[in-house]
């Protein structure tokens, strides 16, 4: 578990090289819910580049299906994601998603960072924190976690920009669904 939680560090990491221009590399999850490296050079998408002022604002909808059959979990991404990454209202995103046995292992990280709410979306009761990571303008996180028979579950929802509707991050709350409740 160790070494998943980090993988997903390093993935928070590389998603904000990628988001600031630099060349990284980028974890593709496959429909198993295993990830190949593919350089971040190479990708031709709007979540390589930095966002334009002008760029249209416009919400997506999450309606593409991603399934970690691993982490008995999904949820739903814009239709033009580029594995966890993609473009929103003109900012870059990811999403990060961690299983755990227990539930001190996905408080302790940001316990302080902001205050815990309590949020009921899609069926399903979250505590919910969202700040600026770093204390930086222009990285809004969103913490989610949630309690299932599968273990406790810790979605991390990242927004590279300083402007960011709320109501985004409750639509893809919105998608998830956990294996046992199919």
């Amino acid at each position: 578990m160790k070494k998943c939680c980090l993988f997903l560090a390093i993935i928070l990491l590389l998603g904000a090289l990628v988001s600031c221009g630099k060349a990284a590399k980028e974890v593709v999850p496959s429909a198993n819910g295993t990830g190949s490296a593919k350089p971040a050079e190479n990708r031709t998408d709007d979540a390589q580049k930095t966002p334009d002022p002008s760029a249209s604002k416009d919400a997506k909808e999450f309606t593409a299906l991603v399934s970690l059959d691993s982490y008995f979990v999904e949820f739903c991404l814009p239709e033009d994601h580029d594995g966890a990454f993609f473009t929103d209202m003109g900012a870059n995103c990811a999403v990060t998603v961690d299983l755990y046995g227990n539930d001190v292992a996905i408080y302790h990280e940001y316990d302080k960072s902001a205050e815990i709410e309590k949020k009921t979306v899609g069926g399903h009761t979250f505590d919910y924190q969202k700040f600026n990571n770093m204390g930086l303008p222009n990285w809004r996180m969103y913490v989610i976690r949630i309690e299932n028979s599968y273990g406790y579950y810790r979605f991390i929802y990242n927004v590279y920009a300083e402007e960011y509707d709320d109501a985004q991050v409750e639509k893809f709350m919105s998608t998830i669904r956990f294996m046992n409740e199919k």
